[in-house]
């Protein structure tokens, strides 16, 4: 008879080494089927004369209970976020053709129709001057606003969609950057926010997650920070 020591770390170890180059699976990667087969293969194989004590048999019947619950867990897991990711879709189909504001760019739309393009950024600190610098899709200035002292955090200003000789601009997509300074010249951060119209819905398939499909192109949705119809003034 093959005495086999009653520790499962033990067990664990004799198993892999009598496994293919193939099949080898280091301890953490000890699965549920290959949990119960050693443990069988344990029972089987004791000595009569030194059978495992009722403590160690108890303890690696918890081990399997435990690493069992643990799969269930991990199942539950993966169908809650199938289930978020397929709300996540639902949800966000009530955004087609309104339009939303995001983190991480300063990328905005000039929409046919609508005079208001809101310009949002949030400032770190309290800034002294502050100027908005509005460019085209080729870096071509087309405006600047001259907004003055600004208080640190959150702050938004409207553009009316028009260059620096006031004339009205052709719809389409335009980038806008912030540059703040203190009363002593350093400079400010400044945090900014981008938004355009929602054109459509799709799933990032290496990810999994939810994208938005702007005319600049596409966010996360969980990027978005706003939403507003197209002929409201966004808040």
């Amino acid at each position: 008879m093959v005495n086999l020591a009653p520790s499962a770390t033990a067990a664990t170890s004799m198993f892999a080494s009598q496994s293919s180059p193939d099949a080898k699976k280091t301890e953490a990667e000890l699965g549920r089927d290959e949990f119960l087969m050693l443990f069988i293969e344990q029972l089987k194989n004791q000595d009569p004369m030194n059978p495992m004590e009722s403590a160690d048999f108890t303890a690696q019947l918890a081990q399997f209970s435990s690493l069992e619950q643990l799969f269930n867990v991990n199942t539950n897991l993966a169908a809650l976020q199938d289930y978020s990711a397929t709300m996540n879709r639902l949800s966000a189909l009530d955004m087609i053709g309104k339009l939303v504001t995001f983190a991480g760019s300063g990328t905005v739309s000039l929409v046919e129709g609508v005079a208001a393009v809101p310009l949002k950024f949030d400032l770190a600190d309290n800034a002294n001057q502050v100027t908005i610098t509005i460019t085209d899709t080729s870096g071509q200035l087309v405006d600047r606003l001259d907004v003055g002292y600004q208080d640190a955090g959150a702050r938004q200003f409207t553009w009316d969609g028009t260059d620096v000789n006031g004339l009205p601009l052709a719809a389409g997509d335009y980038r806008f950057t912030v540059a703040a300074i203190d009363e002593l010249g350093n400079d400010v951060a400044a945090t900014i926010y981008g938004s355009g119209l929602v054109q459509g819905i799709e799933t990032d398939y290496d990810t999994g997650e939810t994208v938005v499909l702007l005319s600049s192109g596409q966010i996360a949705i969980n990027d978005i920070v706003g939403v507003r119809e197209q002929n409201a003034l966004f808040e």
